[in-house]
């Protein structure tokens, strides 16, 4: 073969695995802004709190990362999460929770703790998990959490960025709440053309 053709085969076997396979590595998705730290930060013990994001192209989600509040130095707490079509208040998801594309039940690791000026003080940490991916679609979906039973507390901060979220301590979800700090992390798939 002709080194010219060998050359065309490499570029378009090349750009073949370009257009048809998601990018590589993890990244934020979305992401609805920095800790805050000191305002608030909604109970995960007794609740589900859920808070919508966007996503301009189908991802795939495999990992989240947000800011709890810990009220006492405890081991990691377990977060029971899903990532659904519709706000969600029930553990697990119903029929009302819309298209349920995923779901996790992991420790995450706690990181760049620090204390706030609340009453009572707060250890507030970056908790990221990561779990096996699944794929969203374009457009809105939902992050619902809450604690493991039996699992260590802990409060998810708010932030009040651009994302929707509603607390089954308000529900049903007529009543708005500020919503929390979070990032979801992925991989977006690559356009196809």
């Amino acid at each position: 073969m002709e080194p010219r053709a060998v050359s065309k085969l490499l570029l378009i076997f090349t750009l073949g695995l370009l257009t048809t396979a998601p990018a590589w590595g993890q990244t934020q998705i979305y992401t609805n802004g920095p800790v805050n730290g000191n305002l608030l930060a909604w109970d995960l013990r007794v609740n589900i709190v859920s808070n919508s994001f966007t996503v301009a192209t189908q991802s795939s989600v495999n990992g989240v990362s947000l800011w709890v509040w810990l009220l006492q130095v405890q081991p990691s707490p377990v977060l029971s999460g899903y990532i659904t079509s519709a706000p969600c208040a029930t553990n697990p998801p119903t029929a009302a929770c819309g298209t349920v594309y995923g779901s996790f039940s992991n420790a995450g690791a706690l990181s760049s703790c620090f204390l706030n000026t609340s009453t009572p003080p707060a250890n507030v940490c970056e908790y990221t998990v990561n779990f096996p991916a699944f794929s969203i679609p374009i457009g809105t979906a939902w992050i619902n959490l809450q604690t493991v039973a039996g699992s260590a507390g802990a409060g998810w901060d708010q932030y009040d960025g651009p994302s929707t979220a509603y607390s089954t301590a308000l529900w049903p979800p007529t009543t708005i709440i500020p919503s929390e700090t979070f990032s979801i992390l992925g991989v977006p798939f690559v356009a196809r053309h």
